[in-house]
């Protein structure tokens, strides 16, 4: 391999293994929260909650000088957590900061953000280039256009706030009330970059979806999904303050902290027509904010059974899927894409009119002339609600878009992507099956600093961030 071509790559360093082994090891059962309050835990502290019993684990050292800190997300790119360290109390502090090195880093405030308020709701999109968050109390006196929740779009690599806008309407075009009512609660980010909104207050809450692409500059309005009308908690006067997915797509919930029988419960949502499920007690505070570290898609899913996509003749491929519809009326878009990103319709395909229950449908396209093509199908229900099914690819293999080397390695390894407008996610593996780190890899190429990994063989996954499993597996040894 001529090395040449690679000098003014730019690198980016993965985490090492001494310390990343509390950090995103297991997505599938672990989620993070962030401390607002003393005692037990101390403000500004991340910890690691698993979600099978509730389970709990200090990540790193806090973040100094916390107050109520909240907001939390994941950046995929730099592996840092965003919140805010401080808020309600004295100068607000928006920081990013890695539990594995406690290293802190304050960043640009918002403006127009008074100091007496607290913020409840933020997080990292899954491109890991931008935080969201929604401010609650924005009145005109304190200088905002309306006195309606404000949201707001913090750029991650130009350390800018962009407020986006303060009118929230449903498909109807009625602006929705609840998110002004219900001004607890918190946010998180799909493997689609479609943003859920967990609204609540002691009494109520409800779940809001905003598709993607989010904007990231001014607009008049946002268009928003209801996903889960206004209904009651499920223990009374005790709010709900986190919102955070697993790999595998399951919603988890945190109440708030507090000493009565429904603070500091971590419950599980299977889909958005069940009804919750207890998982266990939190330490006092443990679930003030909750995040993960994945961006799964198929989550919550609205009576998807199942999605398929099968190649016929090398020339055609066969989409069948399975949906339970609860009225009639529902229409499916057919969907097609060289890359999981940019997608274009190829079909519209109308739905049972005399049964509801369960159906199913099947969509032969032509293929792309490309090695790989992704495929999914948007659900439009008769009552106006959409979902969009998990994504499937159709890999004709005609010939690997991605090389690595050298192997073995001593200080790096050159990922090449031909894919020219294709992300993918890179996973190191020890021979055990533990995972040690993970980059996003950007197009055309890029090298992985493995410097700080001992001697021995590892296993290089390949996977693409929209779905979870593996597009290519290299084997690789450390000189």
């Amino acid at each position: 391999m001529n090395m040449k071509k690679y000098l003014f790559i730019l690198s980016y360093v993965v985490t090492g293994s001494n310390l990343s082994a509390q950090l995103c090891q297991n997505p599938t059962d672990t989620v993070y929260g962030l401390i607002a309050v003393a005692t037990p835990g101390t403000p500004g502290q991340i910890v690691g909650i698993n979600v099978n019993d509730a389970g709990t684990t200090i990540i790193g050292s806090p973040a100094a000088s916390a107050v109520a800190a909240n907001g939390m997300g994941f950046g995929q790119i730099d592996g840092r957590f965003y919140f805010f360290n401080q808020t309600g109390s004295g100068t607000t502090e928006f920081v990013s900061y890695d539990p594995l090195t406690s290293s802190k880093m304050p960043l640009a405030n918002p403006p127009l953000l008074p100091t007496s308020q607290k913020i409840r709701s933020g997080t990292v999109n899954r491109v890991g280039t931008g935080y969201y968050m929604i401010y609650p109390g924005a009145t005109t006196a304190q200088g905002f256009p309306l006195t309606a929740p404000a949201l707001f779009y913090y750029s991650i690599p130009l350390n800018t706030w962009t407020l986006i806008t303060q009118t929230f309407l449903n498909s109807s075009g009625t602006s929705i009330a609840n998110i002004s009512t219900l001004n607890s609660g918190d946010m998180t980010f799909d493997g689609n970059d479609d943003l859920w909104m967990l609204c609540s207050n002691s009494t109520n809450h409800a779940l809001y979806r905003i598709q993607a692409p989010l904007p990231t500059t001014a607009v008049a309005s946002i268009l928003v999904d209801t996903m889960i009308a206004q209904r009651a908690n499920p223990v009374a006067a005790v709010s709900f303050t986190g919102i955070a997915f697993n790999a595998a797509g399951r919603l988890y919930l945190s109440t708030g902290s507090g000493a009565g029988p429904g603070n500091n419960k971590l419950y599980e949502l299977p889909s958005v027509t069940s009804s919750f499920t207890l998982v266990g007690t939190l330490p006092n505070s443990y679930g003030d904010d909750l995040t993960s570290c994945v961006f799964p898609v198929g989550v919550l899913p609205i009576k998807w059974i199942s999605f398929t996509a099968n190649s016929i003749n090398n020339d055609a491929v066969q989409l069948h899927w399975v949906v339970e519809e609860e009225d009639a009326g529902s229409k499916y878009i057919v969907e097609q894409s060289g890359n999981a990103v940019q997608w274009r319709q190829v079909a519209m395909i109308q739905g049972n009119s005399f049964s509801t229950g369960q159906n199913s449908y099947d969509y032969i396209t032509a293929e792309l002339n490309k090695e790989k093509t992704y495929y999914r199908v948007t659900w439009i229900s008769g009552s106006g609600k959409r979902s969009i099914s998990t994504i499937r690819l159709i890999n004709t293999g005609k010939s690997n878009a991605i090389s690595v080397g050298p192997n073995p390695a001593t200080d790096v390894i050159y990922i090449y992507n031909k894919e020219a407008n294709s992300k993918w996610l890179a996973l190191i593996y020890d021979m055990r099956g533990s995972l040690i780190s993970s980059i996003p890899v950007s197009a055309n190429q890029q090298l992985i600093n493995i410097q700080h990994l001992n001697k021995g063989s590892y296993i290089l996954k390949i996977i693409s961030p929209y779905q979870n499993s593996a597009i290519s597996e290299f084997k690789f040894i450390k000189w």
